[in-house]
């Protein structure tokens, strides 16, 4: 939050200086100095908007990763349950649930069950997810 508060001062400052027609560099030193250092109105207008942008954009990153969280934590359990799911098919298989009449419609369920029981215990993405680089843009 501070480094996003840093960074806005330093947007600004480089706007208000571009908008004077000085450059950081070759500062002229026959300003008028209170002058100088009085911001624009509309300058200040727009550092607040964009403060307050910074701060709107902070809560929803966290209400995400909140979010993110929790159905993690969802696929995590479905995981372990795809786990569980498996031992009782074979568990099933061995009392004879495959014998009799239409065995073969009773293989195809326990087949299906164990793809789906598979997939569910594929690798799950990291919970906390590496933040963006400097620069880079989001959608």
């Amino acid at each position: 939050m501070k480094a996003s508060l840093l960074a806005a001062c330093s947007l600004a400052a480089l706007l208000l200086l571009s908008s004077l027609g000085t450059s950081p560099v070759g500062a002229s030193f026959q300003e008028d100095e209170p002058a100088a250092r009085q911001t624009p109105p509309d300058l200040t207008q727009r550092i607040a908007e964009l403060e307050s942008r910074v701060e709107e954009l902070e809560r929803a990153r966290k209400a995400d990763s909140a979010r993110l969280d929790g159905v993690l934590r969802f696929l995590e359990a479905q995981r372990k349950a795809a786990r569980s799911m498996e031992s009782a098919l074979d568990r099933v298989n061995e009392l004879g649930f495959t014998k009799g009449i239409n065995y073969s419609s009773r293989e195809l369920l326990l087949e299906t069950l164990r793809a789906q029981a598979k997939a569910l215990e594929a690798p799950l993405p990291k919970a906390n997810p590496s933040p963006a680089k400097p620069g880079a843009r989001g959608r």
